[in-house]
């Protein structure tokens, strides 16, 4: 996106304070951990929280958004903690002019049971709670914290493991506000309301963990209230335990099968590389695992493919800022959008800072590639690149659209001049595509991937309800450039030490796509003057101009 000089102003008037929305968060937190604490402590003896995995249980004291699907479940607890949340706090504070997203938006009523009091929560929520993070020059906070309120996404949800809560395992709850720009997470508060924080393994009142990450040394992490475990900073907490060279690999009791050859091949990979035997931990709640990760060294959280935003926001965040790493399978960094149509649809991996964790998440996301299977199944057939018949590894992870997504065999078609409602078109269609992992190019500024195209052939192109006469397939192979600069480790070198010279690149790049792509190239140099340039099918520029100069 470009913006110019004109709406520049407008955007000026809506910027807020990322500290003080996170600090908003961390209130917030506090008053859905309170609705689902009130909630339990209210019918923990009435069918719910207390009487093992009975369904009638559960159906007594909330619905079930997938009939028959007990992991479905919602309890006016869900529902109240949103309320207290979003509709008593985060919205009347920010407005209509911050995103807010939230498992509960569909409206699902549940009128099996009453909820707690949130009409007591009507305070305005807390923005001073982090000021400490501040210096005493407005100029300087607004330069480093400041950012438009368009660019930030807010994703909540309000109660995370509620099939954990309604079976008793209310120790594996959370309530997360995670916190996305541009597509990024990069901040978020993780409620835990009944943590296990007393010697005895009682429950002691709720604690809310939180992070904010941007990616420029601008990274702080913690525990409010603060006598409720760790010390702003700290990489340790009261859920560490085992030797350095302990691996701990989490998952839920999802038996899908790509999950579990994933599983398998992390175990073996912490048992070829640690010198310990590693442990397989079943653990449920999405917000349970990954905050594990966070808090204990050496671990690894394997999510299925059925995580939404709001799952994973708050919680990459906090593992982010506490140095560890979050992926799909395939290793790509997941995406936080508003537009975004679908969840985490090719699955999760965390894995806790440090480098034996980080050497098993990378070789698990680089033999998730070579696994041509598991690649058909998540990214082929009718989803993204057909049914491909190559059996090489496939380099997913860098044939992404700017989205984040796997680029499509309709975006390439496109490129080519086919349209999918131009019945006349001359171009064949596109079968399927793939990318072998032996021609990527994975560099300091860019990555690249050669891209081998199936078109339709004479005998696909039989239609017996159209007479027209298609022309020879385009090109067999076209060549992916791909450069985002968030992802690439040495952009984000380069906004700390020298972001004139990013500044220069970015440019560079808007000057190179604009030559090859001009009439001047296309028909003058290469067609006229027969000069080799690159023949480019098409572009996709998308500079994200700062809020501050020059970055």
């Amino acid at each position: 996106r470009i913006r110019t000089s004109n709406t520049k102003q407008m955007i000026v008037a809506n910027m807020a304070s990322i500290v003080q929305i996170l600090s908003t968060c961390i209130d917030a937190n506090q008053r859905g951990c309170q609705v689902i604490r009130d909630f339990h402590e209210k019918y923990k003896h009435n069918g719910i929280n207390g009487g093992g995995s009975d369904v009638a249980n559960v159906v007594n004291q909330g619905i079930l958004k997938t009939q028959g699907d007990i992991k479905s479940v919602v309890t006016m607890a869900d529902i109240d903690a949103q309320r207290a949340i979003v509709d008593k706090g985060l919205r009347p504070k920010w407005g209509e002019g911050l995103c807010i997203i939230g498992e509960e938006d569909d409206g699902i009523s549940c009128d099996a049971v009453d909820g707690g009091d949130i009409e007591k929560l009507l305070e305005p929520l807390k923005a001073d709670l982090l000021n400490r993070f501040l210096s005493d020059d407005p100029a300087e906070n607004r330069k480093r914290w400041e950012f438009p309120l368009d660019e930030l996404t807010i994703f909540v949800d309000p109660l995370d493991g509620t099939r954990e809560f309604v079976e008793g395992r209310v120790h594996n709850v959370g309530c997360l506000i995670g916190i996305a720009r541009n597509q990024r997470a990069i901040g978020g508060a993780i409620g835990v309301p009944f943590p296990r924080c007393n010697s005895d393994g009682s429950s002691s009142d709720f604690v809310v963990h939180y992070a904010l990450t941007l990616g420029n040394d601008e990274n702080f992490h913690g525990t409010w209230p603060h006598e409720a475990g760790k010390v702003e900073g700290s990489g340790t907490s009261q859920y560490q335990q085992g030797g350095e060279e302990n691996v701990t690999v989490f998952t839920g009791d999802s038996q899908n099968p790509i999950l579990s050859k994933a599983t398998k091949t992390a175990m073996d990979l912490a048992s070829s590389i640690s010198t310990n035997p590693p442990t397989h931990s079943i653990l449920g709640g999405a917000s349970a695992k990954l905050l594990h990760v966070a808090m204990e060294p050496n671990s690894i959280a394997l999510l299925h493919f059925n995580t939404e935003l709001w799952d994973t926001c708050a919680t990459e965040a906090l593992i982010k800022a506490k140095g560890g790493k979050v992926t799909d399978f395939f290793g790509s960094p997941l995406v936080h959008t508003s537009t975004k149509t679908e969840g985490n649809v090719l699955g999760v991996i965390a894995s806790s800072p440090g480098s034996l964790s980080s050497k098993i998440h990378s070789a698990l996301c680089e033999q998730m590639r070579a696994d041509v299977a598991s690649v058909k199944t998540l990214c082929g057939v009718s989803k993204w690149m057909g049914a491909f018949t190559s059996n090489d590894a496939q380099a997913v992870d860098i044939s992404r659209d700017l989205d984040g997504s796997p680029v499509s065999k309709q975006w390439i078609e496109k490129q080519f001049g086919r349209t999918q409602s131009d019945k006349s078109c001359s171009i064949p269609s596109l079968k399927s595509y793939s990318v072998p992992e032996s021609d990527t190019f994975r560099g300091l500024m860019s990555n690249g991937c050669r891209i081998v195209l199936d078109w339709e052939t004479e005998e696909d192109m039989v239609d017996h309800e159209s007479s027209v006469q298609r022309s020879r397939p385009p090109q067999s192979t076209a060549f992916l450039k791909r450069i985002v600069m968030s992802d690439l480790s040495h952009a984000k070198s380069k906004i700390k030490n020298a972001p004139h010279k990013l500044i220069r690149d970015v440019k560079s790049y808007g000057v190179e796509s604009s030559f090859l792509t001009s009439r001047a190239c296309k028909h003058g140099l290469i067609r006229k003057a027969g000069v080799r340039v690159n023949s480019v099918y098409g572009s996709d520029l998308r500079p994200i101009l700062g809020t501050s100069d020059p970055e």
